[in-house]
């Protein structure tokens, strides 16, 4: 255990329950600020010595360990290119030994490339590497190149249990906050490797049944279409719904908006929800502007397909170990536990207002946490009406034209439609 993880696990423990009481819609702290900002500066420290990209970005920005937080918003964010910038050939080639070396690069840890043997797959790949405590997870970018997020125990740890502390915790509960039963709809594929999967996991986790949309369990053979003749399972989806309502318990369906629409589409009729019924989207439309809705006409189409059903939309990034979630005031909330900023056009850092944003995060221990997301918004600091205090993103997220437009959601829908 390196000299800087006890000071880490201290900061992260007062952003957690910092976090928790601001779920609950409770005053917190002002030190917050602080207790962020000295575990963004100890993880600058940490990433310089031990991640040999982030040393020699800090370099050739004429910078060193002791940059403060100013110069790292200025100079020393990276964008997700950093975790897809391999050479195409080695994928295509097998040539995992040159991608674990690659990915080495952008790691604190080392990796025995002696265990890197006989590897024909990046499922294969994954598995290897999990057996030396590092959990990969991936997503598209441009041209549908990978990105490979190699996440340590407690990074990887912090993914899964972070929500606890952020998300609702009053939705199908009773009064002693115990979690009813429920059923769960995936709209979409199996699997964790995309970061929206694990979202998904996470949600259906409690659930009494939960059903896949998609048999198909979403690998990266399937991504760079090698998996041919993948249909969604419609009328089984339908008669899970059906079964649900007269079960008479809570539905909880989560998926992109892409696959939402989708499933809306494949239900002729309108189906009334039992109670307390939960549709959670997340992902964007990424490639699918062309059929991308507005936020009133989807929401409409949800309520002319499911009458009584609540909506929540999610914001993340594979890079990230935390998820915003909207409001009823169609705002995106960010928790304590990440650091936000925005971007002119020039790069240039703006108190507030809309551009691009940045998103360091605290949590990301195990790789370089300080992204340039390649997404438009507008961050603001202004009170909302639903009692959530802090940070927020207001109207649209969308893709900078600079960037290629993909991401889990893309990969999801790209993929869908490429193998029907």
């Amino acid at each position: 255990m390196d000299k800087y993880i006890g000071q880490l696990l201290n900061l992260q423990f007062q952003l957690l329950q910092a976090t928790n009481l601001w779920r609950n819609k409770q005053q917190i702290s002002p030190e917050i600020e602080e207790i962020r900002k000295q575990t963004i500066l100890i993880n600058h420290k940490r990433y310089y010595e031990l991640i040999p990209l982030y040393n020699h970005w800090v370099q050739s920005n004429h910078e060193n360990e002791h940059a403060n937080l100013e110069t790292i918003y200025n100079e020393l964010m990276l964008s997700g290119e950093i975790f897809k910038n391999y050479h195409p050939h080695w994928l295509e080639q097998n040539n995992f030994k040159q991608l674990t070396q690659w990915l080495r690069q952008r790691f604190t840890r080392n990796i025995r490339l002696d265990k890197i043997n006989n590897i024909e797959n990046i499922q294969q790949w994954r598995m290897m590497l999990q057996q030396q405590g590092i959990y990969l997870n991936y997503s598209s970018g441009s041209q549908g190149r990978l990105s490979f997020i190699p996440r340590d125990p407690m990074t990887y740890k912090a993914l899964c249990t972070n929500p606890k502390y952020y998300s609702d915790n009053t939705w199908n509960v009773d009064q002693q906050g115990k979690i009813q039963p429920y059923n769960c709809l995936i709209a979409g594929y199996k699997g964790s490797a995309l970061g929206i999967q694990g979202g998904g996991l996470g949600l259906s986790k409690h659930a009494i049944k939960v059903h896949y949309m998609f048999d198909q369990i979403l690998d990266a053979d399937m991504i760079q279409g090698k998996t041919k003749n993948i249909q969604s399972n419609q009328q089984k989806t339908i008669q899970f719904i059906q079964q649900t309502i007269q079960e008479k318990i809570p539905l909880l369906i989560y998926g992109t908006p892409f696959f939402v629409l989708h499933l809306c589409k494949c239900i002729s009729s309108p189906l009334l929800l039992p109670t307390n019924s939960l549709i959670v989207t997340g992902g964007g439309w990424k490639t699918y502007q062309n059929q991308k809705l507005t936020q009133i006409q989807f929401k409409t189409l949800l309520q002319q397909t499911f009458p009584n059903i609540q909506h929540i939309d999610a914001y993340s990034s594979v890079e990230i170990n935390c998820t915003f979630t909207s409001c009823s005031y169609n705002r995106y909330h960010i928790p304590p536990l990440i650091q936000p900023v925005v971007y002119d056009e020039a790069l240039f850092v703006k108190q507030q207002g809309y551009g691009l944003i940045g998103l360091l995060d605290p949590f990301s221990i195990s790789y370089p946490g300080f992204l340039l997301t390649g997404d438009q918004a507008y961050l603001s600091s202004e009170s909302c009406p639903c009692g959530l205090h802090g940070w927020t993103l207001q109207g649209e997220i969308t893709r900078s034209k600079k960037e290629e437009i993909k991401g889990c959601a893309g990969v999801m829908q790209n993929t869908f439609i490429k193998n029907m």
